[in-house]
């Protein structure tokens, strides 16, 4: 049956705040005074924060920034590039559409690839802006990591860098044929950020980054001599071993210990991984 009713996925309340905090903290880390905004999905403020002796004419600069990010799905520093070359446009689009803002400082805010708000941030120069930007929205594409304490130096593994050739080739396949999710999808000038998790362990995942020199393009499927890039457990590795082969992928060393079950796999670029089923007593 169709539905009458979309839903559209956006960004909460809580995580709003969260981004604007992360922001202002690298904020605070530089010289300089800035005011930060997160609108939602709908271009609507969510959060907000102006540090103190920040120009008042920020306060609007930041919030068209977010919006003009969130509606468009696209960073405003990205509008120049957009319509310096078309006359109708460079003249038309500035004034015609409405809190348009393309200059940088504005960045959609893309969780499981679905705009679900923007961040907009005003005070420095504009280059400056989108590092505090960038700054923010790290909350949602890196885990929330906890502070250091003097027993424990790190708190948690966030992102393993696996370097591929294709983007959204590898996005295909670990999505596709390992069922990971988007934990972030956002392309800033010629740089696209691409995380990837497994539901339920999204602290924890991949950073799928494509390889730009001839050095990282040789290491491609070779990051680690051959050796294993990544072990993978999973309850059911008769599924595992199904899936797999349905989808064309060779799987190879089947073992069995006193312990564990597991197999070896590659993905399209060569990557080794391992998929592990724990049999014995602490499974």
């Amino acid at each position: 049956m169709n539905s009458t009713v979309q839903h559209v996925p956006t960004i909460t309340n809580a995580t709003a705040r969260a981004i604007v905090n992360a922001a202002i903290e690298a904020a605070e880390q530089t010289d300089q005074k800035f005011t930060v905004a997160v609108v939602d999905a709908a271009g609507h403020m969510s959060a907000f924060a102006r540090m103190d002796g920040t120009a008042l004419l920020t306060i609007q600069i930041a919030q068209d920034k977010a919006y003009a990010a969130a509606v468009s799905g696209m960073p405003t520093n990205q509008w120049h590039e957009f319509i310096k070359d078309d006359a109708p446009l460079t003249m038309g689009a500035p004034t015609g559409i409405d809190r348009l803002v393309p200059f940088g400082g504005g960045i959609p805010i893309n969780i499981d690839g679905h705009t679900v708000g923007g961040i907009g941030v005003s005070g420095g120069h504009w280059s400056d802006d989108i590092k505090i930007a960038e700054a923010g929205i790290s909350f949602v594409c890196t885990p929330p990591m906890a502070r250091s304490t003097e027993k424990d130096l790190f708190s948690v593994l966030g992102r393993v860098v696996v370097l591929v050739a294709d983007t959204d080739a590898a996005l295909a396949f670990y999505r596709g044929v390992l069922g990971f999710t988007v934990l972030h999808d956002q392309t800033t000038g010629d740089y696209r950020y691409l995380h990837l998790g497994l539901p339920g362990q999204e602290p924890v995942g991949l950073w799928l980054m494509t390889a730009t020199t001839d050095r990282e393009r040789e290491l491609i499927g070779r990051q680690c001599g051959g050796q294993p890039l990544l072990v993978l457990y999973t309850a059911d590795l008769d599924q595992v071993s199904e899936q797999l082969r349905d989808h064309g992928v060779r799987v190879w060393n089947e073992r069995e210990d006193s312990d564990s079950r597991s197999l070896h796999f590659a993905d399209l670029h060569g990557n080794v991984i391992i998929a592990a089923q724990l049999t014995g007593p602490s499974a």
